[in-house]
C-alpha cells in the first residue's frame, strides 16, 4: 500500500515555528534552519561546494567501536569520494585531506576513491575517530588512564557538526522533522594536504 498523505504528520506542528507539518511528500532545497529559510542561502556555494554526508558501517557502531577485536578487522575509517570529485579537486586515494564546513569545524583523513559515492558529495563512515572512550589520558581518582591512541583513528563526521545561524550560539542544525542532528546536507570544501603514497 502507498500512503501518499500521512495524517499523523501532516496534523502535527512544528514545535519551532508553530507551522504545521507537509502530510505529503514536498521536495524541499536543502538543509532547514529554525526560522524556515534554507541553509542554502547563507553559505558560499561557490566556496562550500560539496555535501558531506555520514553512513553506517557495516562493522562498527556506537557500542562496539572501542573493541580491540574489531579494530583488527577494521583499523581506520576513511573520507570517500568519487573518482569524478577526485579529478576536479586533484586528489588521489591515499591523499591527505582537510574537509571544512562553513562554521569553521574541520576533520583531517585519508582519503578513499570509491565509485559508490555520488559525484560531489563525500561520505564518512561512522564508527571511528574517538575523542573518548580510552582515546585521551584522563584521571580518576588520582589514577592515570593512559590514552589507547588507535581509539583516535579514522574520521569522526560528528566533528562537521553545523550550527544553526539563525539560533543562539551552540545550537546546531536539526532535521526539522525529526529532530536529530542533520548530519547528511552538511555543506564542506575539500583541500588536498598531502600525498600519502
Amino acid at each position: 500500500m502507498l500512503n501518499i498523505y500521512n495524517e499523523e504528520l501532516g496534523t502535527t506542528k512544528d514545535a519551532i515555528t508553530g507551522e504545521y507539518y507537509h502530510g505529503v511528500p514536498k521536495y524541499i532545497e536543502g538543509p532547514i534552519c529554525a526560522d524556515g529559510s534554507s541553509l542554502w542561502t547563507k553559505v558560499d556555494r561557490n566556496q562550500f561546494s560539496l555535501i558531506a554526508f555520514g553512513y553506517k558501517s557495516n562493522v562498527l557502531s556506537s557500542p562496539n567501536a572501542s573493541s580491540d577485536k574489531l579494530r583488527d578487522i577494521k583499523l581506520s575509517t576513511y573520507i570517500d569520494i568519487n573518482s569524478k570529485t577526485a579529478k576536479e579537486f586533484g586528489i588521489k586515494y591515499g591523499d591527505l585531506v582537510k574537509v571544512s564546513n562553513p562554521f569553521g569545524q574541520y576533520i583531517i583523513g585519508i582519503v578513499r576513491v570509491k565509485e559508490g559515492i555520488m559525484p560531489g558529495t563525500i561520505g564518512i563512515e561512522h564508527g571511528l575517530g574517538r575523542l573518548a572512550e580510552g582515546a585521551d589520558t584522563i584521571y580518576i581518582n588520582n589514577k592515570k588512564l593512559p590514552a589507547m591512541p588507535l581509539r583516535q583513528t579514522g574520521v569522526n563526521i560528528n566533528m562537521l557538526g553545523i550550527q544553526d545561524p539563525v539560533r543562539p550560539k551552540g545550537h546546531v542544525l536539526t532535521d526539522f522533522v525529526t529532530g536529530a542532528t542533520a548530519r547528511n546536507t552538511i555543506p564542506v570544501k575539500i583541500e588536498k594536504i598531502r600525498s600519502l603514497a
